[in-house]
């Protein structure tokens, strides 16, 4: 059989559901299906929380200050990563997609948000010139749990779109933390202090971009690229799904 035509099979057998709303979308190829629509409904997709067009320079947050570069974590802290991309504030629809994601195993909406983040930023993000992508790494109880990590599978989708390979093994959670949604900014920071280990004594690679579920005050991405450049990595960039407004 064609591989198309077992793509189509299979779709038919497991059809591809709106992460928004959970309707069943149309067979690729049987309907009109721009970048736009493939994963999600045309009115859906009108309806998320999208990040807005100022943002800030470092960690991709809305600006509500026009003139403004930066936002007022970033002017206050030292970030240990160059750059954060992120698609969706998070909050009302786009908070139930991620939690879907994360808790429900629908891993089939990494496909969408994958797809909207190189379609928006897969440009800036070759520009940065990084030779490899890096999920933000679970902790093994939690994997055992959940059964998957969620930032591996968003991270293998963008690397299948960019061409970029993807080492899921190369950095790993030693700690097992809390959730950073209930502490405060201080508080995510001292949970993740010394959570995530190198496992090659030398990384070879000088440029990578870590790829996360949400960003909230950036202290999981800090430490690990503050952990990747203690053995070898020069400049950690960033990509997650949704951002947070406040931190």
């Amino acid at each position: 059989m064609h591989r198309n035509q077992s793509f189509r099979m299979a779709e038919l057998l497991f059809p591809r559901q709106c992460p928004v709303c959970q309707e069943v979308l149309p067979v690729l190829g049987t309907e009109i299906v721009t970048k736009k629509n493939a994963y999600l409904c045309r009115e859906c997709y009108e309806i998320l929380p999208f990040v807005g067009e100022i943002t800030c320079y470092q960690c991709g947050k809305t600006l509500s200050d026009e003139e403004a570069e930066y936002c007022q974590d970033c002017s206050e802290n030292n970030h240990s990563f160059k750059k954060n991309v992120a698609i969706l504030e998070y909050k009302g629809q786009a908070r139930a997609c991620m939690a879907a994601l994360k808790y429900k195993n629908r891993r089939d909406y990494a496909e969408f948000f994958a797809e909207e983040l190189v379609r928006r930023y897969g440009d800036e993000i070759t520009n940065w010139g990084i030779e490899a992508i890096l999920p933000v790494p679970v902790h093994a109880r939690k994997r055992r749990v959940r059964g998957y990590n969620q930032a591996e599978i968003l991270a293998k989708e963008i690397g299948r779109r960019m061409k970029l390979p993807v080492y899921s093994g190369l950095l790993v959670r030693t700690k097992y933390t809390k959730p950073q949604k209930n502490l405060t900014g201080l508080e995510r920071g001292n949970n993740v202090k010394n959570a995530f280990l190198v496992t090659e004594d030398r990384v070879k690679l000088k440029k990578v971009m870590m790829v996360d579920d949400i960003y909230t005050s950036g202290a999981t991405i800090d430490e690990c690229s503050v952990t990747l450049q203690q053995h070898g990595v020069e400049k950690v960039y960033a990509a997650c799904i949704c951002i947070g407004r406040g931190f």
